[in-house]
Parts: structure tokens; C-alpha cells; sequence
């Protein structure tokens, strides 16, 4: 009778937090799914996934590798343009931003950290006049 075999899974966060404890193993069957692997994060990088060699593994991944081995976390910095990417998806999501902010186009995204700044001085100012205007209130 085929006994199919199973290996233990190690994590490398490579620098990121799991959120699980960070010795956590995982028993994996050779032939099946990895299944769930652990969520990880890291405040300077956007997770790129876990890497066995410089093949990505995902949860539906079948296991090919015989015996025990560790997943390595892949990262990759942070830029301006996806800290603005995530803010107007944000923004878009929450908000109408003023016309004003893009004369040049007729969009209401943010397209430089310039415009960023430009909105936050803008929120800025609002928010002292209205704080002004109700003092004599």
C-alpha cells in the first residue's frame, strides 16, 4: 500500500512579522496542495509571496519537493507610486476631491506627492477656517 509522504514546512520572514507565531510549521502532504500558508507583513515592503528557491508557492501549489524545506518571504520596497496608488483608491473610495487639486486634467486623482501635499495644506486651511468661524459663533 502507497503511503504518500509528508514533510514539515518552515517559514523564513526574511526581516516581516507573521501573524502567526514565528516558528510555525506546516505538515505538507508530497503530491497535494500546501493549503493556508501564513499572512506576514513588514511596514517598509509589500509582500511579494513565499518562495521556495526562486519558485513563488502559493496555497494551491501541489508539493514537488521531496523532504522538509522553508518557504522564504519576498518583499519588495514601497514606492511613491503605490503609496499614492493606495491613497486615491482610498480617496476614491471616500471621498469627491476637489477639482482644483488636478486643473490640468479632469481626474480627481492625485498624481505626484506634490498633489498630495497640495491636499493636505488644502484640508489643512479648511479645517482652521471652519475651527475660526465657529469660535465667533
Amino acid at each position: 500500500m502507497y503511503v504518500p509522504n509528508v514533510y514539515e514546512v518552515s517559514f523564513d520572514p526574511n526581516g516581516g512579522t507573521m501573524t502567526v507565531y514565528n516558528d510555525y510549521k506546516l505538515s505538507v502532504t508530497y503530491g497535494q496542495q500546501y493549503g493556508v500558508l501564513p499572512e506576514i507583513n513588514h511596514p517598509e515592503y509589500v509582500f511579494d509571496g513565499w518562495y521556495l528557491n526562486n519558485d513563488i508557492i502559493l496555497s494551491s501549489t501541489y508539493v514537488s519537493y521531496l523532504g522538509n524545506h522553508t518557504l522564504c518571504a519576498h518583499w519588495n520596497e514601497i514606492t511613491d507610486e503605490e503609496i499614492l496608488n493606495d491613497i486615491n483608491n482610498w480617496l476614491n473610495d471616500n471621498y469627491a476631491l476637489s477639482d482644483s487639486i488636478n486643473e490640468d486634467d479632469d481626474t480627481n486623482d492625485l498624481d505626484d506627492l506634490d498633489d498630495l501635499e497640495s491636499l493636505l495644506e488644502s484640508v489643512s486651511e479648511d479645517n482652521e477656517e471652519n475651527q475660526h468661524s465657529s469660535n465667533f459663533n
